[in-house]
């Protein structure tokens, strides 16, 4: 796994052991090939030892408090997936990422396991019709983003 801005790299479907400290983040990234076909993105986050709090976001490279598409902060493991349908994700190029960063919220030393698998969605009416939806909603979510960037540029 090497270092990259955005995080260390994940590989999907493979099992990462970790820590964090308490009040601290520690990133990784996925790398997310764009088919004709959408994906879904299947997160765990399993606490060995104390308790984490998770940040994905397709758009920054250090997703936390404040600065991520979807939060995962409940006591214990947490799980998340995500469709590549969701307005949220880019449409162009080939490839996307998804940012995770995980926040140690329990004094000490948290111990973790994260695991990120990446399934294909079937080509079908239903999968078509969500997409149509969420890309007729695409417009807001890039009206959010541009004053997002606006805010944080400016600080």
């Amino acid at each position: 796994m090497e270092s990259k801005v955005g995080g260390s790299l994940l590989l999907p479907n493979m099992t990462f052991n970790s820590t964090v400290a308490f009040e601290k983040y520690v990133y990784y990234q996925v790398c997310i090939a764009r088919h004709h076909h959408q994906h879904t993105i299947e997160v765990d986050l399993i606490s060995i030892t104390g308790d984490t709090n998770m940040y994905l976001s397709p758009e920054f490279p250090l997703p936390q408090r404040g600065k991520a598409a979807w939060i995962a902060q409940r006591p214990g493991n947490d799980h998340v997936s995500l469709p590549t349908y969701l307005p949220e994700f880019p449409r162009e190029g080939q490839q996307m990422a998804l940012y995770i960063g995980i926040l140690g919220i329990t004094p000490g030393i948290s111990i973790f396991t994260l695991i990120v698998s990446i399934q294909d969605l079937p080509e079908n009416s239903d999968i078509k019709s969500r997409q149509d939806y969420y890309d007729r909603s695409r417009t807001d979510i890039e009206k959010q983003r541009r004053l997002r960037q606006h805010h944080y540029s400016n600080n």
